[in-house]
């Protein structure tokens, strides 16, 4: 898909796009073909404000504020839905409203969706980008922008549905930080198995 009009750069989260976004993702009529376009703009967008403005990991502490902002603030996610991890990452919980149901052998009652944060120590060199790395040495240069940004998008549909999903069932968003390290994927990976953990203690509630 391509967006129909230029994501807008620097990003405005109080700009209009973002206005028009957030009123579509906040009504209960389907979204048409418009309302979408305008969403994978402002995910175009964000991924360029966050592809200007790279952190290295352990150091995500402005991409790791600006995600809690649109988490809360576009997406709609409840601010204690949200905790940090590994520092600089983030674990969000999306549970949903409808009816518990009771699962099948096998059957998760949570879902994880991973996305990486963390830029590469490198010097970008497309000097002619107008959202070129604006931090010196350090440059998004293996898709990890796209990552997050995709996954704030992904979350602002999922958001949409909480409705239709029991309420026993979660979807849980990780935001992964220096994923060269396998420590750090261990300690988000711990908190991706406690849905693990909660399916059994749901089956022994049977």
């Amino acid at each position: 898909m391509q967006c129909q009009r230029v994501p807008p750069f620097p990003l405005d989260k109080d700009g209009s796009l973002f206005k028009e976004v957030t009123g579509a993702l906040r009504s209960a009529e389907p979204m048409n073909l418009e309302q979408l376009d305008a969403l994978f703009c402002a995910c175009a967008t964000l991924r360029r404000h966050i592809h200007a403005h790279p952190e290295p990991g352990f150091e995500e502490t402005s991409t790791q504020k600006l995600l809690t902002t649109m988490l809360t603030d576009f997406v709609g996610v409840s601010a204690e839905a949200i905790s940090t991890c590994a520092k600089t990452g983030l674990v969000v919980d999306m549970k949903g409203t409808a009816a518990p149901v009771t699962p099948n052998a096998g059957e998760p009652l949570v879902v994880a969706l991973r996305a990486d944060m963390d830029a590469l120590r490198m010097t970008e060199g497309n000097s002619w980008l107008p959202y070129k790395s604006q931090n010196e040495g350090v440059a998004h240069l293996c898709g990890h922008d796209g990552h997050m940004a995709s996954m704030i998008c992904a979350a602002a549909l999922i958001n949409r549905k909480m409705a239709a999903l029991p309420s026993n069932c979660t979807v849980r968003l990780l935001f992964q930080v220096y994923s060269q390290k396998y420590s750090q994927k261990s300690k988000l990976n711990k908190r991706g198995q406690q849905g693990e953990r909660e399916r059994e203690r749901e089956r022994e509630r049977e």
